[in-house]
C-alpha cells in the first residue's frame, strides 16, 4: 500500500514449477508488477513500464511449468505500458483450479498506457485475455490492448478484452504473424470480452493477418474461427482461412501487385454467408479519376472469388480503394465481371482519419518491437 516505483518493473520466470499443490479449490496467482487484491487507499503506483517474461525461445533452455493463472497487475496504477511476453513453458491447472492469462488490469488497477501481449512459444491450456479479470472490481486500460501471436499453442480462446463485463479498454488489436504451422489456436479469436455484452470496450476491435514487416501464412488446412470484430486487415503476402460465417464492418486487403499468387491460391478463404459492409483494397498504384478502373479479385481470393462477389452483391457491400499516397477513395458505378473482375470509377476522397490513419497508425503502435530481456 502506498508504494511508488519511479523506474520500471520486470519479472522473469525462466524455469521451475510454480503453484502445484498450493490450492486445491481456488487458484494460484502468478503476479507481475505490484499490488494486492482490492488495495485502493493508498494505491501502488509504477511510473515506468510493467513487464512479465515467461519462458525462453531457446528450445534447449529450462522452461517453467505454472499451475494457476497469470495476471500482470492488481490494485496498482501503471503510468507506462504493460508487456506480457510468453516465449515458452506450460501454463496449466490442476483439478478445481483456474488457469487463464490476463494481461490487463484487475481489482481496481489502471494502465494509463497500452497493454502488449507477445506470444512466441509455449503452451497455454486455457484462454488468453488482453484485458483482465472482469467484475465489480475490474480495472481499466486507458490505451489499447494488443495481442501478437507468432508461435505457441493456445488450447482455449483468444480475447482482446476482459473475462466479462466491467473492465474497459480503448480499442483491441489481435495480430497473427509468421508461419501458421508454429501456431495452434483451438478456440475462437475474439476482439471483445469473453461474454457478448462488452459496452466497456471502446474504439475498434481489429484482427490483423500479418503486419507491416511480416506476413502470416496459414498452414495447409489451417482455419480460424473469429467473432466480435469490427475490422479484419489482410496484409500483402499473407494467407488465411476463416472457418465460420462472420459479420464485420470492414474487410481490408492489401494487394500484392508485384507477383500474383501461384495456382490461384487465395490470400483469404472464407465461408459462404460471411458479411462485410465495406471492402477496402490497398494498392501500391494510383487510380484514374476519369476512366473506369479494373481490379482482378482472383489474385486475392482465388477459388473463393465467387463467394466474395456473391456476398458483396447480396449485402450491397461498398468498395473503397487506397492509392500509393495512402489516400482512401470511395467508388461509384461498381460493376462485377463474370471472370472475377470488378470495374469502378473513383468517387470522393475519404478523410484520412477514417481508414488509413487507423490502419497504418496501428501498424506502428500495436506492433512495436518488444524490448529484449536483460
Amino acid at each position: 500500500m502506498g508504494t511508488n516505483v519511479y523506474g520500471n518493473v520486470a519479472m522473469n520466470i525462466n524455469g521451475g514449477v510454480l503453484g502445484k499443490g498450493t490450492q486445491t479449490t481456488a487458484d494460484c496467482n502468478i503476479l507481475g508488477g505490484l499490488g494486492q487484491y482490492a488495495v485502493t487507499d493508498p494505491m501502488v503506483v509504477i511510473y515506468g513500464d510493467n513487464t512479465l517474461n515467461i519462458g525462453s525461445n531457446d528450445s534447449g533452455a529450462s522452461q517453467p511449468t505454472i499451475y494457476g493463472y497469470i495476471t500482470t497487475q492488481q490494485g496498482a496504477i501503471i503510468k507506462g505500458d504493460t508487456h506480457l511476453n510468453i516465449m515458452g513453458g506450460h501454463i496449466t491447472y490442476e483439478e478445481n483450479t483456474y488457469s487463464n492469462v490476463y494481461a490487463g488490469t484487475n481489482y481496481g488497477g489502471t494502465v494509463e498506457g497500452n497493454v502488449y501481449v507477445n506470444i512466441t512459444g509455449g503452451t497455454i491450456d486455457r484462454n488468453v485475455h488482453g484485458g483482465g479479470v472482469a467484475g465489480d472490481t475490474a480495472g481499466k486500460i486507458l490505451g489499447s490492448t494488443n495481442i501478437t501471436i507468432s508461435g505457441g499453442s493456445i488450447l482455449g480462446d483468444v480475447y482482446g478484452g476482459y473475462s466479462g463485463e466491467g473492465g474497459s479498454a480503448n480499442g483491441t488489436n489481435i495480430t497473427l504473424i509468421g508461419d501458421g504451422s508454429n501456431i495452434n489456436i483451438a478456440g475462437v479469436i475474439s476482439g471483445g470480452n469473453r461474454v457478448t455484452s462488452d459496452c466497456s470496450l471502446l474504439g475498434t476491435k481489429t484482427l490483423y493477418i500479418g503486419n507491416s514487416s511480416q506476413a502470416f501464412v496459414a498452414a495447409e488446412g489451417q482455419a480460424f474461427e473469429i467473432q466480435d470484430l469490427n475490422v479484419v486487415v489482410i496484409t500483402k503476402d499473407s494467407k488465411v482461412a476463416f472457418s465460420n460465417d462472420f459479420s464485420i464492418n470492414k474487410l481490408v486487403v492489401e494487394l500484392n501487385e508485384t507477383a500474383l499468387l501461384a495456382d490461384g491460391q487465395a490470400q483469404l478463404t472464407m465461408t459462404q454467408g460471411s458479411k462485410f459492409d465495406t471492402l477496402t483494397l490497398i494498392s501500391s498504384s494510383d487510380f484514374s479519376a476519369g476512366d473506369p478502373n479494373y481490379l482482378d479479385l482472383n489474385s486475392v481470393f482465388g477459388d473463393n472469388t465467387s463467394v466474395v462477389l456473391a456476398s458483396m452483391k447480396e449485402n450491397n457491400t461498398a468498395l473503397t480503394v487506397v492509392d500509393s499516397s495512402n489516400q482512401e477513395w470511395s467508388t461509384t458505378d461498381l460493376n462485377y465481371g463474370e471472370d472475377g473482375s470488378i470495374s469502378f470509377n473513383l468517387g470522393t476522397q475519404i478523410p484520412e482519419s477514417s481508414t488509413c490513419a487507423a490502419i497504418f497508425g496501428l501498424f506502428v503502435i500495436a506492433f512495436a518491437i518488444y524490448r529484449k530481456r536483460k
